[in-house]
């Protein structure tokens, strides 16, 4: 079974690959680099070349191939390659019939604590968002603080312009 196509796209800032193998076996990987997310994808493309033809079962000597192809290393690339690493060992999984965290080592914990990120502007909307999520079970909770808008934001800019 060999990778017959590496497709890419970005859902906001985070990069997701889909690779898909000759007898259609499909699989999704992310990698995340929110302020460049476009370098990632980009680079993920380049490398498609290098992975179509490829059996995906070769984690090791992909991701070595793949991340020695270019110098200097960047957060660009390791989020590529994150992306496309996720998506064959995913593929290794649904060959061997289990999930990746049993190839992996096993289990390490019985239960994890989830955290909600909270939405909201001003201190009230925050506040609102909190209750949200302790009424739906949330034990743990963060909020970005800054402004609306503020990942758009510019060196110089008005941050008070950047609300909506």
């Amino acid at each position: 079974m060999r990778i017959a196509s590496l497709e890419t796209w970005l859902v906001y800032r985070w990069l997701t690959v889909r690779i898909t193998t000759e007898d259609g076996v499909c699989s999704v990987g992310e990698g995340t680099f929110w302020g460049f997310a476009g370098a990632a994808q980009n680079i993920a493309e380049s490398l498609k070349q290098d992975l179509v033809g490829q059996d995906p079962g070769n984690i090791e000597y992909i991701w070595n191939a793949a991340y020695r192809k270019y110098s200097p290393r960047s957060a660009a690339i390791f989020s590529a390659l994150s992306a496309i690493d996720q998506a064959r060992w995913d593929i290794k999984g649904k060959r061997c019939g289990m999930p990746v965290w049993d190839l992996l080592g096993g289990k390490v914990r019985n239960k994890v604590r989830a955290m909600v990120l909270l939405g909201g502007g001003t201190i009230d909307d925050f506040v609102a968002s909190a209750k949200r999520a302790k009424a739906d079970g949330f034990t743990a909770a963060k909020f970005t603080p800054f402004p609306r808008g503020w990942a758009g934001l510019s060196y110089g800019s008005n941050p008070a312009s950047a609300r909506p």
